[in-house]
């Protein structure tokens, strides 16, 4: 929290806009101040808008399969059937996963070619981008899959 200031400038007699920080609130280690206009990988729900390296049937509602990574490396979601519930680590644009557990429902066939999709594909991720407000995560800079905020 903070208030817009007007007060006279260091040098000369002419006023200058300052803004006071009263409170810090929080803080978002994954967004700059340079370009806060992407949506950072920690906190933000992202769910499936492609799968890339591999078919599913056109009818998929691939927008069922979710991720969400936590801010301290915890990964939550959705293969489009299962739940799901793991861990990441990441260093600038590296990012892996640790073991990733699922429920083991029945999945109806177009969900479970879905899911067998984003299992595979998760397990091949070494790295992500965000660019135009899309998720891509990558195996050796090539997308595998695609993911957009909710």
């Amino acid at each position: 929290k903070g208030q817009l200031l007007v007060q006279a400038a260091m040098e000369g007699d002419k006023l200058e806009t300052a803004l006071r920080v009263n409170e810090f609130i929080d803080m978002d280690a994954d967004r700059s101040c340079a370009d806060n206009s992407e949506p950072s990988l920690g906190g933000t729900a992202w769910h499936l808008i492609d799968v890339v390296w591999s078919e599913v049937p056109g009818d998929t509602p691939l927008e069922k399969a979710e991720l969400n990574f936590s801010t301290e490396g915890g990964l939550t979601g959705s293969t489009g059937c299962n739940r799901l519930n793991g861990s990441y680590t990441r260093k600038d644009n590296s990012l892996l996963f640790g073991p990733i557990m699922t429920t083991r429902r029945a999945c109806p066939d177009s969900l479970g070619a879905l899911e067998m999709a984003v299992e595979a594909g998760l397990s091949k991720v070494n790295g992500f981008d965000i660019s135009g407000g899309v998720l891509h995560l990558l195996q050796d800079g090539v997308p595998l899959l695609r993911y957009k905020p909710q």
